[in-house]
């Protein structure tokens, strides 16, 4: 049987249950969320994940705490990974967002820049060219030599991929060329439905100690000055 796929409904539920079990512990625990989960949670671009990459302190606490979730939820029980946490730099952890604050948990998630970082670098066909399409679109970024700029900006002497330019070049053909697979009109269209766009502004859906949403509004690009979330430029 194949794993059940996150929602970001399924790991919002996740994330509650692990603030009362770990409040039981009276453990306060700690997670850094970046990749596929990042796109689905933090930036809405697809609607589930196969598991979140994560690096999480304490880690005995919350893997622990994570196994009980998913035996509650019915997920598989490494759905909170953090064997690719090799791929983390302090450069990609230091401009992270916090999207869940409850509590005894806190999840913070990489930025949409560095993340698009981190996936250009992977660029695993199966994997990443999908969140690359998503990302360009967030970020409002339409040249190969802007996002090669950012790279080197956010990552300095990153060994990138072989063929990279190719990558990009079939990305933006795929968001701005006629009968696109992915445009990037659908693409805004999606987000701006999912990110909660009101009159040109977005309202800040970080979780929040009392399990509400944030309600701060902020202009496209700008960021949630208690969060720290980006709106994306659409």
């Amino acid at each position: 049987m194949s794993p059940k796929l996150l929602s970001r409904e399924t790991l919002a539920e996740a994330f509650g249950w692990m603030d009362r079990l770990l409040a039981a512990r009276g453990v306060r625990g700690e997670i850094y969320m970046f990749g596929g989960s990042a796109i689905v949670f933090s930036y809405r671009g697809r609607p589930a994940t196969l598991d979140l990459d994560g690096r999480f302190e304490p880690q005995s606490a919350v893997h622990a705490v994570a196994v009980e979730v998913a035996d509650r939820l019915g997920i598989d029980r490494g759905w909170l990974n953090d064997q690719a946490t090799s791929y983390l730099t302090t450069s990609l952890e230091s401009d992270s967002a916090r999207i869940v604050d409850l509590p005894n948990l806190t999840v913070a998630s990489i930025s949409p820049d560095r993340l698009l970082v981190m996936k250009v670098g992977a660029a695993r066909p199966w994997a990443d060219y999908d969140d690359i399409d998503i990302l360009l679109t967030y970020l409002g970024l339409t040249s190969a030599r802007e996002v090669l700029a950012l790279c080197e900006e956010l990552n300095p002497g990153q060994a990138l991929p072989e063929g990279r330019d190719r990558l990009l070049a079939e990305a933006l053909t795929r968001l701005e060329g006629p009968g696109a697979r992915a445009s990037r009109a659908q693409i805004a269209a999606r987000l701006s439905a999912s990110l909660g766009s009101h009159d040109g502004r977005y309202r800040c859906q970080a979780i929040t100690a009392n399990n509400s949403q944030c309600s701060i509004e902020i202009d496209p690009g700008q960021r949630c000055p208690v969060h720290n979330w980006i709106a994306p430029r659409l």
